[in-house]
């Protein structure tokens, strides 16, 4: 049996300003906020999208801690998420 995808609240600084732009459309990446040469935000699943939108810029420091299963923040940004897909593929049509 697989192993389910778990979530991760992340948090990590760079070398100057963080690619925030790449970073926020990544499959999975959600909640996305910079402060300075932190960016924190949640990754939902894997973390292959997100560590590809870091490739080329310097990491200091890179937390994550894993949210619980059926939070409200990780339950709120799952239908945030799907909500938005939804809306960009509406509005490409």
């Amino acid at each position: 049996m697989p192993e389910e995808l778990q979530n991760h609240s992340v948090e990590v600084t760079f070398v100057g300003q963080p690619p925030a732009r790449q970073i926020a459309p990544a499959s999975g990446v959600a909640a996305v906020d910079v402060r300075g040469s932190l960016l924190s935000c949640v990754v939902l699943g894997s973390f292959q999208p997100f560590l590809d939108a870091l490739r080329g810029y310097e990491v200091m420091s890179l937390t994550s801690i894993r949210c619980r299963a059926g939070s409200e923040v990780v339950d709120g940004l799952r239908s945030t998420s799907l909500e938005a897909r939804i809306s960009r593929r509406s509005s490409r049509r």
